[in-house]
This record gives C-alpha cells, structure tokens and sequence, in this order.
C-alpha cells in the first residue's frame, strides 16, 4: 500500500532509507510518520528469506531491490532517450533532463544527465557497467565529446 502511493506521488518506487511518511494526504492517516524507507530497507537486504510470493508481489509494485541498479537504469534511459531525440549520445556536460517534457520519463525529470556521464567516464563506480553504456554509443575517450 505504502510503496503503491510512494510509486504514485514520486513516479518511481527506489524509497530512501531515511523516508518518513509526512501527515498529508494522500498518505493514510494511520500511516502518518512512518519509516518507510527503513522498512524497505530492511526488506532489500533480506530478500533471500522472503517467500517466493512476497517477493513477487514487491516486485507487482515496483519495488526497488538495489538502488546502484536502480541508478544505472535511469542513466541508461536516459541515454536511450536522448539518442533517440538527438541520434547520438554526444551529451554536454551540462544537460538536464527539462522539466515537464513528456518526451521523457517523469522520473528523469531534471536529472543533471551530462554530469551523470561525467561520473561515468571519470569515477570508475559504473565500470561494471560499462559495456551497457558503450552499446548504446557512449565513448571513454572524453577528448571525442563536446564541453
């Protein structure tokens, strides 16, 4: 139920470890204050003792088991998208996903998706990665690419 609304109100269901529920509406009243995002927590890192069913349905309401996957995921539409709006993955540094523009998935909204690819090439932490970002045109050789 939580996570249903969580996925409603935010377009995405990768709940942060430190959410509480606010006293608002549409949040059931009962629920006000809740740490959510521990609980989830608590049930990604003991997805291995839960039963087959309760898995299934965690993941019937989108469930989020692995933020890094998550993060990867969104970068990767992001690049796809913007490939095909633009033909290539040739991103400036300083690109952000518009606001509002439905041509994007609305959990892309405003992502600073140049830095993301940025972070790609220099920081080492997607290298595991790598092969999903070079398949969809994305260079290592940050001379090649625009500023």
């Amino acid at each position: 139920l939580l996570l249903g609304v969580f996925r409603k109100l935010y377009h995405h269901a990768n709940v942060p470890k430190a959410f509480i529920v606010p006293a608002e509406e549409p949040w059931p009243q009962e629920l006000h204050g809740d740490r959510l995002g521990r609980r989830i927590d608590y049930l990604r890192t003991r997805k291995k003792r839960l039963s087959p069913d309760q898995v299934e349905q965690l993941d019937n309401a989108g469930m989020v088991w692995s933020d890094a996957e998550y993060q990867v995921g969104r970068i990767e539409r992001g690049l796809t998208t913007y490939k095909a709006m633009y033909g290539d993955v040739r991103i400036r540094r300083l690109f952000v996903v518009p606001h509002g523009d439905g041509r994007w998935d609305r959990d892309l909204w405003d992502m600073k998706l140049g830095l993301s690819v940025l972070s790609i090439r220099n920081d080492g932490v997607y290298e595991a990665h790598r092969s999903r970002f070079e398949a969809l045109g994305l260079t290592f050789d940050r001379w090649n690419e625009p500023q």
